[in-house]
């Protein structure tokens, strides 16, 4: 693979990150908003919450690591 290929994948892959940080942050805005309809007694999934964090943070260490490349 050529270098101008390579950095056309990166810039691909950093694309796609961002447009995936940007949904699973408006998830977690959703499920926030959900639990505050939610009336006393019914609770929400805090493990939901929970791994969509994890999804955000493995997505946000990858450009990370993409920033430091370029």
């Amino acid at each position: 693979m050529s270098i101008k290929e390579e950095l056309e994948a990166l810039v691909a892959r950093y694309e796609a990150l961002e447009t995936a940080k940007e949904k699973v942050e408006d998830c977690l805005c959703y499920i926030d908003e959900a639990e505050s309809y939610l009336p006393d007694g019914i609770y929400g999934s805090h493990h939901s919450e929970m791994e969509w964090s994890e999804t955000l943070s493995q997505i946000e260490e990858e450009i990370a690591q993409i920033e430091a490349k370029l």
